[in-house]
């Protein structure tokens, strides 16, 4: 009876020992299966103690459950970053526009001159309208030094008018050059200019202003060479 009882423990331990663990099934079939005579069958203790099967421990379900919430934060915090460097460029880029209008003048004079400067040498984004200063040239005996100015958002028959209305006591001398409107208003000892190009268009179309330049001019020209000058046609005497 006893020994019965001992065999259904040692059948017992290997079913449960081979359903968990198969390597562990392998072990316990290299013990025979029936005693041979004059040798006792083992018992359930001392198969207990040949056969040492260990198993990792299961992770609790806090555990898991932190986990699981570390690798969510850790996401939240990967987006939150892309997130932050979104906005962090957007105020990088809102405080170079701030600067950058900040640190720009808007003029109302040409500070060659001191002639008015029409308000549509500022641009929609208005970001200033200092002049461009061109290289000093020579003009037939003179010397002339140019402020040059790109004009935005102005017909060239609305740009003339605010200069007809701004340059009292100028004469003004037209002319169609390079496919382009040529205007130049000048003072009567030709020491001063200031000229007023069209964009690309026909004879007599009413073109977008494309710029206009403020000339100081020493010693002045004469009336002759002054409209040569705004012909694109110069002929020194």
């Amino acid at each position: 009876m006893e020994i019965d009882i001992e065999k259904k423990i040692l059948r017992f331990a290997t079913m449960t020992v081979a359903a968990v663990c198969p390597a562990a099934s392998a072990l316990t079939q290299e013990q025979p299966r029936h005693a041979s005579a004059g040798t006792p069958a083992p018992t359930g203790e001392v198969l207990a103690q040949r056969t040492r099967v260990s198993f990792a421990p299961r992770p609790s379900e806090k555990a898991t459950e932190l986990n699981v919430m570390h690798s969510i934060r850790e996401s939240l915090g990967c987006l939150r970053s892309i997130s932050c460097l979104g906005g962090f460029l957007a105020i990088l880029t809102l405080s170079f526009v701030i600067t950058a209008r900040g640190g720009t003048k808007l003029l109302t004079t040409d500070p060659l001159t001191g002639l008015p400067l029409h308000p549509a040498t500022d641009s929609r984004l208005h970001l200033g309208n200092e002049p461009t200063r061109l290289p000093q040239s020579q003009v037939c005996n003179s010397k002339m030094q140019v402020d040059f100015y790109s004009v935005y958002d102005s017909k060239v028959n609305v740009t003339l008018a605010w200069y007809d209305a701004h340059l009292p006591g100028f004469k003004k001398t037209h002319a169609y050059a390079a496919n382009r409107s040529q205007d130049t208003y000048y003072k009567t000892d030709g020491t001063i200019l200031v000229s007023v190009t069209g964009s690309p268009g026909k004879d007599g179309e009413n073109t977008d202003t494309y710029s206009v330049l403020y000339a100081r001019l020493q010693p002045g020209l004469p009336e002759k060479i002054i409209v040569s000058l705004n012909r694109q046609s110069v002929a020194c005497p």
